[in-house]
């Protein structure tokens, strides 16, 4: 279903953007007039073409974390100086690269210059820019501590890439192992085996059924590997389109919290993460609840978005954020412990952070530990695998000589 980008006027008086699902633009212009909405600006957003939840060629800018940030140093730096919005804007876009980014801030500032708030064109840029991010410029601006909101979420911008980076990092060994190691069993299977195959051949005896076995199955190999390519292409993309529906995205991360070693530091991260975004919303001014619905947005896993949408839907009916963290069972003993200390207290924010800064702790401690552990695990089961292909090819040899012995 095609999503518009609506400016809309509330009974109140309030000018908001907003983003709406809808068959057509008349249906839609239909909705927000019975919802008693003046409908200033509608236009389409930008989506990609494909099938289902799987897209290809999408229009929406991506913009780099690395810009991001740095975007935002400038303007915390220009504004906390005292220079007016607009010409911090303009001064930001001198100093960047032609690009996405220049193309999509240079859209920011006309729309500023326009009329609009800083949140409403941030927001009107679709999925270039986190959802969070336009969320903390409009608690900033009613504050009217724009940078010091902006500094919050630059921290938490630094903070959170870091996290990424130690996990990314900490994967990179055991995926290149993987790497190097099948690389070294094709080589196995589809140069050196054949060549003994041949050296076999010109033998008048039966090779032992293990070896060929493995012979076998390297010709068929090699005489279909096209529709092997093509079969495997294939039940990639199949897997990639079903990952990304909801049903499979749901099951392959609730398989994720099972795995393992993997499971736990999935389970930390997330809270992690959970923790960070909504300290940042609630520091930066923005109510519980519609903090917690821009949380939900900026989570990642399935099975936390679904369980927050069960705290934001608790929380609006007066439930105590700890007690409908508790009633999911996906949120950490100590994570609720905190929580409940920090809504007794009034310092809900600064447990949350705490929270975070625990659990980020705890990640990258416990992705060293499982890399110490995987990667071992790793060699012996290539190094196995290696042994038997190299066992299968020097078999027929003792074999050989045993008969010509008798």
């Amino acid at each position: 279903m095609p999503e518009y980008v609506c400016r809309v006027g509330t009974p109140a008086g309030d000018v908001r953007l907003e983003t709406h699902a809808a068959t057509d633009e008349a249906t839609l212009r239909k909705e927000l007039a019975r919802r008693d909405l003046h409908v200033f600006e509608m236009h389409l957003r930008r989506a990609g073409i494909g099938i289902g939840p799987l897209r290809f060629g999408s229009g929406t800018r991506r913009i780099s974390k690395r810009e991001f940030i740095l975007y935002n140093q400038q303007m915390v730096a220009l504004l906390k100086a005292g220079v007016p919005l607009l010409q911090s804007l303009d001064s930001s876009l001198e100093r960047m690269k032609p690009g996405g980014f220049r193309r999509a801030l240079a859209d920011v500032r006309d729309r500023v210059r326009a009329g609009a708030s800083l949140s409403e064109a941030f927001q009107a840029q679709g999925e270039a820019f986190p959802t969070m991010y336009s969320a903390a410029l409009t608690a900033g601006e009613r504050s009217g501590e724009l940078a010091t909101v902006m500094s919050r979420y630059l921290v938490f911008a630094k903070k959170t890439q870091m996290l990424r980076t130690k996990v990314v990092s900490a994967l990179i060994y055991p995926a290149v192992l993987v790497g190097v190691s099948l690389l070294s069993v094709s080589a196995l299977l589809f140069f050196s085996l054949p060549k003994f195959a041949e050296f076999y051949a010109d033998f008048d005896s039966a090779l032992p059924s293990y070896t060929q076995a493995i012979i076998d199955f390297t010709a068929w190999m090699r005489a279909h590997w096209i529709a092997s390519t093509i079969g495997s292409v294939a039940a990639f993309l199949a897997l990639r389109w079903w990952a990304a529906t909801d049903a499979g995205a749901l099951a392959i991360d609730r398989v994720t919290l099972k795995i393992p070693l993997l499971g736990s530091v999935a389970r930390m991260y997330n809270v992690a993460q959970f923790s960070r975004t909504l300290a940042t919303l609630l520091s930066g001014g923005i109510p519980l609840v519609p903090a917690l619905q821009t949380t939900t947005g900026a989570m990642t896993n399935r099975l936390y978005i679904d369980a927050m949408r069960e705290m934001t839907a608790d929380v609006r009916q007066g439930r105590p954020l700890w007690e409908s963290m508790e009633k999911t069972g996906v949120m950490t003993d100590l994570a609720i412990e905190l929580c409940k200390v920090g809504e007794s207290t009034g310092s809900l924010d600064v447990m949350l952070t705490n929270i975070a800064d625990f659990y980020d702790e705890q990640v990258d401690e416990n992705m060293t530990r499982v890399v110490s552990v995987i990667s071992p695990v790793i060699i012996v089961v290539m190094g196995f695998i290696v042994l038997m292909l190299l066992v299968a090819m020097y078999m027929p040899i003792f074999s050989l000589s045993g008969t010509s012995n008798i």
